[in-house]
């Protein structure tokens, strides 16, 4: 039962993280000759072989996070790029961006935090790309972190009930 309820909600969040992907590209396209994108610590040196929906979900079992975390990270993927214009959400940052927001929300929610080098373990990067990660995206959000009992409550049955 645990499984079908993590599966539903990491292919839910893979489908907004797609849309926003598709999204922002359409937008790209159009400003790309205006907007110089400067390298940052999401930006892969090449696009990662695993989907990201296979990825997402090896993460959540390894660390066996549970339904709660999965929402509040999707919560904070949709509030990271609401807030940050100039980070571009593409085929080379989706992946870490994602992480990110998994390693913030299951710190958030858990009483026991897995250490850094298990998580990165299971995420597949360096413990040290971890904590860089980490630390620049808490700068980048710190405002933006508390999630309301009305916005969980919200994005758990967009994401359990409707597909």
């Amino acid at each position: 039962m645990r499984k079908t309820i993590l599966t539903r909600l990491v292919t839910h969040w893979t489908h907004r993280i797609e849309r926003a992907v598709s999204d922002i590209a359409v937008r790209e396209s159009a400003l790309s000759a205006k907007i110089q994108h400067k390298k940052c610590c999401f930006q892969c040196v090449r696009a990662p072989a695993l989907r990201l929906g296979p990825y997402l979900l090896r993460v959540c079992e390894y660390l066996e996070l549970g339904p709660s975390t999965i929402v509040v990270a999707c919560i904070y993927f949709t509030r990271f790029l609401a807030t940050q214009k100039d980070m571009v959400c593409d085929l080379f940052t989706k992946h870490r961006i994602a992480v990110a927001c998994l390693v913030f929300a299951h710190k958030y929610t858990s009483d026991y935090c897995t250490p850094n080098h298990i998580i990165a373990y299971a995420a597949g990067i360096k413990t040290s790309d971890l904590m860089e990660l980490e630390m620049h995206f808490f700068r980048r959000m710190f405002v933006h972190l508390f999630v309301k009992k009305h916005d969980f409550w919200h994005n758990f049955a967009q994401m359990y009930f409707f597909q």
